[in-house]
């Protein structure tokens, strides 16, 4: 799982991807609110296969991202 933050896809400013274990990219999200500067520091999987992201902000996404 990777968390970081960009400012090229729409108005959002922070990404999760998650990768196979060959490396290969499963799923890309974007989330964010449209003044941007949200950052993400820790990222850990629930037992639901979801994922808590903690930052500047709190995001619980299921499995699929």
């Amino acid at each position: 799982m990777l968390a970081g933050s960009t400012a090229f896809f729409g108005a959002n400013d922070y990404d999760l991807m998650k990768l196979g274990t060959t490396g290969t990219l499963q799923w890309n999200k974007t989330y964010g609110t449209t003044s941007g500067g949200e950052t993400a520091t820790d990222v850990w999987q629930t037992t639901d296969g979801g994922y808590i992201v903690t930052g500047s902000f709190l995001l619980k996404t299921d499995v699929n991202g």
